[in-house]
């Protein structure tokens, strides 16, 4: 099982409240259907969590690309990474935030990682994605 290094994680904090940030300011995602709202407390563990499945979004063969993923989400045809953010979010909704936590998502099950990126979105590696996770 994969484990946080503490000390390289201080390290980073030390680096970062170094910086000058003065001119920094959030990032304003607006689509509500993809991502949560600024200041969402659990924003942060979600954008990692989808973020790391933001790839490969489209049907191959043993030759490679053969045309792109599309999946319906609520009678909407989305096509490769919106499917993927609209589900999230869909999740992230209906399980809450603490879904996207680490701890949580460290032993996810079978049943509730296909409940959130169902095998029937035609994801070619699913399986490997929910080891991923």
């Amino acid at each position: 099982m994969a484990h946080i290094n503490f000390e390289m994680v201080e390290k980073v904090v030390t680096k970062i409240k170094a910086l000058a940030l003065d001119g920094v300011r959030a990032l304003d995602f607006t689509e509500e259907d993809k991502f949560p709202t600024v200041g969402d407390l659990g924003a942060l563990n979600y954008f990692f969590a989808v973020t790391m499945h933001d790839y490969g979004f489209w049907i191959g063969d043993k030759n490679g690309y053969v045309e792109p993923l599309y999946g319906e989400v609520g009678g909407k045809k989305l096509k490769g990474s919106d499917l993927l953010w609209t589900l999230s979010m869909k999740a992230y909704k209906e399980r809450g935030p603490e879904f996207f936590e680490p701890v949580n998502l460290a032993v996810i099950k079978s049943g509730d990682f296909y409940r959130w990126l169902p095998k029937s979105t035609g994801f070619q590696d699913i399986g490997f994605r929910h080891k991923m996770t």
